[in-house]
């Protein structure tokens, strides 16, 4: 199969994949429950600690898999183990396909001072999980998932119930999450921190206390808009029912994103980039990346950041939750769309609508530009500018297919206002129903 190479930020990743290669070790685990995989005559253990350790010790150099089968109650370190770029797998054994039965619990009764999550990685090289259910449990080892300085896949399985992070990347590693729902957490669902790295597909982020992608200290999120291999498939991850954003990105971090996204129900902002760079795009005109109910605003940049919002994106009905009372600049607060504190960003073919404030607000220094865009039906102004900040309206594209006119009409408010002298907007504004108060 074809190798894959990311490089970003100063962060290098080697992917490869193994494709046909046969398994030259199985390790089989029978744990409670559990029947035997079938997969090794000799090699068969009670716990994937001990299979790990076999592993680790075994003189051979390739592929190494641990079939699972049964509810483990342990935790499991990986340490060191960089035998071959063919690496280890630890692998359910599924009675349906795609639907994972087998599970590794945290022990609660493990002694402080070990490593901090269920299952824990570090300085480890192509670990990959598949079909397995992670059970988190409470401190010493507050983290469900934690990789640490390593690299590796994690496919088709569940992580829950973590005192703290579901799935923690930090210290220059890189996790490729595919088709798993991470659920019900203590703190972030997926947390990527120091210089790390995570990819994204379909999966689902809900129901966690904190945010359920949190982005931080010069790393990187990405939410690729293709499957490796089917280019056609949509690629959709849905991140809903967190207790504070849905994706927060801040530390000079970046995140992006292609697909048809699902970003709601969050208790505060859909999305929160502060003094980083992010954005979201839909994959088609009829799959767009939704940011919707929301229990604050929908985008939210602040501070010295960029990115945007690309094709096909739809922004409505959040601030669900707005404070009470309100704040001073209420309803300027409840906006869909906010750009605040010297951020810039581009908007383009983007929907803002139903807000119960502003549809997009720019102030404080700030600036976007946008084409195609259409804000309607928000209850202020559909677009305002304040406080030293700016827009320029460009005209539909032209290549490589004909862009819409921008279409800001059926506002409560003003369709576009400046609202200081220190304010402007410039380009074509053609499309714009309404006055438009600015200089």
């Amino acid at each position: 199969m074809r190798p894959t190479l990311w490089r970003a930020s100063g962060l290098l990743l080697a992917v490869f994949w193994i494709g046909n290669s046969a398994w030259a070790d199985n390790y089989d685990v029978i744990c409670a429950g559990g029947s035997d995989p079938g997969t090794s005559a000799t090699n068969n253990y009670t716990s994937i600690q001990q299979a790990v350790l076999a592993a680790a010790g075994a003189p051979t150099t390739s592929p190494h898999m641990i079939s699972v089968s049964g509810n483990c109650t342990e935790n499991v370190a990986i340490f060191g183990l960089q035998l071959s770029l063919d690496g280890l797998t630890i692998q359910g054994t599924p009675a349906t396909p795609g639907t994972p039965d087998d599970s590794l619990t945290g022990d609660p009764s493990a002694t402080a001072g070990g490593p901090p999550g269920v299952l824990f990685v570090s300085n480890s090289h192509l670990i990959t999980i598949n079909d397995m259910i992670i059970n988190g449990t409470t401190s010493p080892r507050p983290q469900a998932v934690n990789f640490v300085d390593s690299h590796g896949f994690l496919a088709r399985s569940v992580v829950q119930g973590a005192q703290q992070n579901g799935i923690l990347v930090q210290n220059n590693s890189s996790l490729d999450i595919t088709d798993t729902t991470v659920q019900n957490n203590g703190t972030n669902g997926v947390s990527v921190d120091r210089l790390s790295a995570v990819f994204i597909r379909n999966s689902i982020l809900r129901n966690n206390a904190g945010n359920g992608l949190n982005v931080g200290n010069s790393s990187i999120a990405n939410l690729p808009g293709d499957n490796f291999n089917t280019p056609s498939v949509v690629e959709k991850n849905e991140i809903a029912n967190n207790g504070f954003n849905g994706i927060a990105v801040g530390g000079g971090s970046s995140m992006g994103g292609t697909g048809a996204h699902l970003i709601h129900h969050n208790g505060l902002r859909g999305v929160s980039i502060t003094n980083s760079f992010g954005g979201l795009a839909g994959q088609s005109p009829t799959q767009p990346a939704e940011v919707y109910q929301n229990g604050s605003q929908g985008v939210f940049y602040v501070g010295a950041t960029g990115g945007g919002l690309g094709n096909y994106v739809k922004v409505y009905q959040n601030n669900q939750n707005p404070p009470s009372p309100l704040p001073p600049g209420a309803p300027a607060t409840l906006c869909g769309v906010c750009v605040n504190s010297g951020a810039s960003v581009f908007l383009n073919e983007t929907e803002i609508s139903g807000e119960p404030g502003i549809g997009l607000y720019i102030s404080r220094n700030s600036f976007a530009n946008g084409r195609s865009l259409v804000i309607t039906n928000n209850a202020g102004d559909g677009v305002r500018i304040e406080m030293a900040a700016g827009m320029e309206f460009l005209p539909p594209a032209t290549t490589p297919m004909p862009g819409t006119p921008t279409n800001i009409s059926q506002n409560g408010g003003e369709s576009v206002n400046c609202a200081d002298d220190l304010s402007w907007t410039a380009g074509d504004l053609t499309g714009i129903a309404k006055k438009v108060k600015c200089k």
